[in-house]
């Protein structure tokens, strides 16, 4: 990374003669670590500023382990046995009387897919889309070979490594960009000349006295609104329906009662164990579409199907009757309303030293259901209300972080905003440092 060649560089300058021993084999390894020892002091001054980037980061896990309100209709159509060519063709093209296994794959391969990417908007109304997906590939059969080329769309399951890493910066970067834009626009009604590379605004010189007033001016007036709580304003009502599978420790409360449902079901429909591999914590799709069920039997307009609603339990249901956030299993949802007791240091560095290899083997294990329809494309031809599918096997890390979470699919919905601190950003104005 950047902050770790900058140490580097450093060390070269104060050890041009370093020579490696058994101690210290390069002089790398010991800029990673006073890398890391930086950021994480850097995190305990500001940490107003860690506690946004923890909220960014958690609400971004949602929204990239989540399905819209177009997919769950679908997944509820596919197990109430609905005619799967609906979804496949507009309705102004006539349908095939019959849909191949191909096509099959690839509608249950979109259904069940985290498509959903991180979208904001500025504070000067562009909307703001992360372009990061998984790449496909078709291959195009010849006469002499096969050729296998590049194939992106926007309905490719998004890469949610690339949109957690690139999340916090580039909000940040769109922000740094109104401020130039805003600066640009009053420079110009003021007869300025302006230009910028990046964060680096220039004027002539004669200039500089009256764009240090307009660069701080802008900055004000971006930052007096409350930029994050419009931030969160605008992902309830962007994923508003959208349903995200949350992870929850297995020992609280709620996590046995789901379990508890989930076991008198198997039992129910004579299932003894689960097939394919996949394991019992698991959030299967089928509870998606009894979900779904439920909100369309609650919505209805007949009083009987309201109590058949009433009366029906889910796992989606067990978990909105007995919410509690405590049960989610996130490391920054642990730290979120930490970081500003001094106390607390020594146990957020060990919340995130234990933390950190869980997220990092969960994030690089997501179940990707285009492996799993793939690899099970003709059971999934042959029975496509057969609910989940096969997965790769499993590390023995991800076995270990398994057996102490369970899944269960929920509302999107998103943690409460980090207090906002009480300084006066208003001050700035009269500032004689900030952008002179």
């Amino acid at each position: 990374m950047g902050a770790k060649q900058q140490v580097q560089d450093e060390l070269r300058n104060l050890f041009p003669n370093f020579e490696p021993t058994k101690q210290v084999s390069s002089l790398g390894s010991v800029a990673l670590y006073i890398a890391y020892k930086i950021f994480d002091a850097l995190g305990k001054i500001f940490n107003g500023a860690q506690e946004i980037q923890y909220w960014l980061g958690e609400c971004g896990e949602r929204i990239t382990t989540s399905i819209t309100a177009e997919q769950i209709k679908r997944i509820k159509d596919r197990f109430d046995g609905a005619d799967p060519s609906g979804a496949l063709y507009d309705p102004k093209f006539k349908a095939p009387q019959k849909v191949s296994a191909g096509q099959l794959k690839q509608l249950n391969k979109a259904m069940e897919s985290f498509t959903t990417s991180i979208i904001w908007t500025t504070p000067l109304k562009m909307p703001i889309v992360q372009p990061y997906r998984k790449d496909g590939f078709q291959k195009i059969k010849t006469k002499i070979q096969d050729i296998t080329v590049a194939k992106k769309s926007q309905q490719d399951e998004v890469d949610k490594r690339k949109q957690l890493q690139a999340f916090p910066p580039n909000f940040i970067h769109s922000l740094d960009a109104s401020h130039m834009l805003l600066s640009a626009l009053k420079a110009s009604e003021m007869g300025l000349d302006f230009a910028a590379v990046h964060d680096s605004f220039w004027t002539h010189a004669s200039d500089i006295p009256n764009l240090n007033v307009i660069l701080r001016d802008a900055f004000v007036r971006m930052h007096t609104e409350d930029i994050v709580d419009r931030l969160a304003a605008e992902f309830t009502a962007r994923y508003a329906g959208a349903m995200y599978r949350a992870t929850l420790h297995i020992g609280a409360d709620v996590s046995r009662k789901i379990t508890l449902w989930r076991h008198e079901r198997r039992q129910a429909k004579g299932i003894l164990s689960k097939a394919n591999g996949s394991r019992h914590g698991d959030a299967s799709f089928e509870e998606v579409a009894l979900e779904a069920k439920r909100q369309e039997l609650l919505n209805s307009q007949d009083p009987e199907k309201r109590k058949q609603g009433e009366e029906m339990v889910t796992p989606t249901s067990i978990w909105l009757e007995n919410q509690d956030p405590k049960a989610l299993h996130s490391y920054r949802l642990s730290l979120l309303g930490e970081t500003k007791d001094k106390k607390s240091a020594d146990r957020e560095t060990q919340v995130k030293d234990e933390a950190l290899g869980e997220e990092e083997d969960a994030v690089t294990t997501t179940e990707s259901t285009m492996d799993i329809v793939e690899e099970d494309a003709e059971d999934l031809a042959k029975d496509p209300q057969g609910g989940r599918y096969a997965t790769k096997k499993k590390s023995a890390s991800r076995v270990a972080y398994d057996q102490g979470t369970i899944q269960v699919w929920i509302p999107l919905s998103f943690p409460p905003v980090p207090q906002k601190g009480g300084w006066d950003v208003s001050r700035l104005r009269e500032s004689k440092y900030f952008f002179s």
